[in-house]
Formats: C-alpha cells, sequence, structure tokens
C-alpha cells in the first residue's frame, strides 16, 4: 500500500468537497430573501384590520338628543 498516494487522494477529495459546501452554503444565503414559504398551513392565516371589540361603537342616543331640544 501507498499511503502518500492514499493521502494526496484523500486530500483532493476534501478539497472537493469543501468547495461544495461552500457552493451549497452561497445558494442557500442567496435564498434567504423574502418570506419564508409557509410548510403545509400549520397556522390559519391571520385577519387584517382591528380586532373584533376594538371598533368604535355608537353611543345610544340621549334622552335630550330624542326631545330635539338643544342642551346650554
Amino acid at each position: 500500500m501507498d499511503f502518500g498516494k492514499i493521502l494526496s487522494e484523500l486530500r483532493q477529495e476534501k478539497a472537493a468537497i469543501e468547495q461544495a459546501i461552500l457552493s451549497i452554503e452561497k445558494l442557500a444565503g442567496a435564498q434567504r430573501r423574502g418570506r419564508l414559504p409557509s410548510e403545509g398551513g400549520e397556522e390559519a392565516p391571520r385577519k387584517r384590520g382591528r380586532p373584533k371589540g376594538s371598533k368604535n361603537r355608537v353611543m345610544p342616543p340621549t334622552a335630550s338628543a330624542a326631545t330635539g331640544s338643544p342642551v346650554i
């Protein structure tokens, strides 16, 4: 067995693997822009707008407003 030859082949494979890892890391880094894709719809989509109880409510008419007389 020629250990020198085995070591040089392993070093070449190691360099090729490191190069492949760097290429894949660059690709993975470029895909991180924007919104992440949803996976299987685990959560229900959020509704837009105000929560149900926070809307402005109409006040019931007062006695003076119902009669039409001005309040002084």
